[in-house]
């Protein structure tokens, strides 16, 4: 069956070289990358709150649903500071 997708120019062109390198058509490669792709087990979407996040399950006495929104942006900040202290 032939069908028409429009791909980004990078993209077909990291393709094309990929086949070239395998002895391979575009045409196989990318009906291998999408079968593969199929194949793969889905993730079921998580749900969404009202103001359209999605929604983390976690246990009920996770130290998380005992602590404030305040607290909460206190402790993510202090990470992110400690992250960028410790990187490169």
């Amino acid at each position: 069956m032939k069908t028409t997708i429009d791909l980004p120019e990078n993209l077909i062109r990291a393709v094309k070289v990929r086949a070239a390198q395998q002895g391979r058509t575009v045409r196989e490669l990318v009906a291998e990358y999408i079968r593969n792709g199929l194949n793969q087990p889905t993730v079921p979407a998580l749900p969404v709150g009202e103001l359209g996040l999605p929604l983390i399950p976690m246990r009920s006495d996770a130290p998380l649903s005992k602590m404030t929104r305040a607290e909460i942006i206190a402790r993510e900040s202090a990470a992110l500071i400690d992250e960028d202290a410790h990187a490169g």
